[in-house]
């Protein structure tokens, strides 16, 4: 059965970082990089978050932190971060190898219908005898009582509420055109915070690029994510299908 090189963590955690700026289809000049991300931004984004963290944690060796980082980002519908459990349990990189599990974790990876995906859930099937099938079926059932779609995207949608709340201030307000303090110098404004003609901000950013992703519908923001695991995994982008909701 074909394997995925054993490079492959390394080079999942180089395309993440390398090409982590946000899609949301601004058009002034700057970018919301992972660097210019605040404590608000990661709090209401556990999925890329924890995704990040894990893959972090793997490229320094902490393979069960990394596991753990990688369950807390599927808890909130993160694709990617189900596809990279899957293939942490399948090669046994650090944790117990268990590839009736692996091929659980892969069965939801692929829910969403992403034809790379679901071909590798395909390769996991064919290198299982019957037991382990039969064993892969049980531990898929508890796996989307848990992480699948329709109960683990409200959880994040939740959490991209508040963050639309913190984006125009109140219910009804609107961004405005203030800068956002993205790192500061000793007594500076903290992360996060308003800038305003006196602070003492290392670097800041437009609030219209920060609070970019607050106004992309559910359907916009998985589809970002979900290409988001078609770049992991070098799937062809093309093939990828926007969300049915």
């Amino acid at each position: 059965m074909r394997r995925l090189s054993s490079g492959w963590f390394t080079g999942a955690l180089l395309i993440a970082i390398a090409g982590s700026v946000i899609a949301t289809g601004a058009t002034a000049g700057e970018r919301l990089s992972w660097a210019d991300r605040t404590p608000d931004y990661w709090n209401a984004h556990p999925d890329q978050k924890h995704r990040m963290l894990g893959l972090a944690a793997l490229q320094e060796g902490r393979a069960e932190e990394a596991r753990g980082h990688f369950e807390r980002a599927a808890h909130h519908a993160d694709k990617a971060s189900q596809a990279l459990m899957a293939q942490l349990l399948w090669e046994g990189r650090g944790v117990a190898q268990d590839r009736a599990l692996a091929y659980a974790w892969m069965d939801l990876a692929a829910e969403r219908g992403d034809p790379r995906l679901a071909a590798q859930r395909e390769l996991y099937w064919s290198g299982l005898d019957e037991a382990s099938r039969q064993r892969a079926l049980a531990e898929g059932k508890s796996i989307y009582d848990r992480y699948a779609d329709d109960v683990a995207q409200p959880r994040l949608e939740r959490e991209r509420r508040r963050w639309t709340q913190i984006a125009v201030g109140s219910r009804l307000g609107s961004p405005g055109a203030a800068r956002v303090c993205t790192s500061r110098n000793g007594g500076g404004r903290p992360a996060g915070a308003g800038m305003g003609g006196l602070d003492f901000c290392q670097n800041g950013l437009d609030s219209a690029v920060h609070y970019a992703d607050s106004t992309l519908s559910p359907a916009q923001y998985w589809r970002a994510r979900d290409l988001d695991a078609a770049r992991l995994f070098g799937a062809d982008l093309s093939q990828v299908k926007p969300p049915q909701r």
